[in-house]
């Protein structure tokens, strides 16, 4: 091996060198800049969560994730959801945010109180009419009204039962002085678009009355109409 080939081999050796030297500094300040990444904890659904459902500790979980998918509001503690109320549906694996679940169902919007496919209407009642203000929110009641069909005066007035097991959402109570304390002047039904049209008509058109459900009764009771003359005949 002649001088030149030997300074060529000496030259070659020492940028082998060189490089492997240069991969090995880089792999190592890849592997230092995983070491500090900043992992986060979060608290997710582990399963899907419904709205309007009281969060348990086995619907959700605490997972960590790089600091920068954190989103913002997103809750750390377990003990931050645990008890309180979804306000939106989750998705399993979905961050939950601080503004997405609230400790107070009440504080929820009345829509999340309806019933799937369900309207809220409101109508106006007197003391009477609601029961001496017995009747709050998450009460059953039937709903019955008398009308007057405009024919002979035996059968001019009738009352039926239109609505049944009708799902009360909200009450409004004006406080006043006086002996009457206070009045419910509003009440909130949860009710299928067809029974909204009969509740408006009732209330426009007839006089309301409602009848408060045992709290676990849900049964619908076939009811005749009722006339002065029938119930007076009797």
């Amino acid at each position: 091996m002649d001088g030149k080939t030997k300074k060529l081999l000496f030259v070659s050796i020492i940028f082998g060198l060189v490089t492997a030297g240069l991969i090995y500094w880089q792999l190592n300040v890849m592997e230092q800049g995983k070491d500090k990444e900043i992992l986060v904890p979060i608290v997710v659904a582990k399963e899907d969560i419904a709205s309007k459902t009281q969060v348990k500790p086995e619907m959700i979980e605490i997972i960590k994730v790089p600091e920068e998918l954190k989103i913002d509001e997103s809750l750390s503690k377990k003990e931050d959801v645990v008890g309180k109320y979804a306000k939106v549906n989750f998705i399993k694996g979905q961050q939950i945010l601080l503004s997405q679940v609230t400790g107070d169902i009440k504080h929820l919007p009345l829509s999340y109180g309806l019933e799937p496919n369900h309207r809220a209407v409101t109508i106006a009642v007197n003391e009477v009419q609601s029961v001496n203000r017995a009747i709050v929110p998450g009460d059953r009641v039937d709903i019955i009204t008398t009308y007057n069909k405009g024919v002979a005066a035996a059968e001019a007035d009738i009352t039926s039962t239109v609505l049944q097991n009708i799902l009360v959402l909200d009450n409004d109570i004006k406080t006043a002085a006086g002996e009457n304390a206070s009045q419910v002047a509003t009440l909130t039904f949860s009710v299928w678009p067809d029974q909204a049209q009969v509740l408006v008509l009732a209330d426009e058109k007839g006089s309301v009355r409602l009848s408060l459900r045992e709290a676990k009764d849900q049964r619908f009771v076939e009811l005749p109409n009722e006339t002065p003359y029938k119930t007076l005949s009797h």
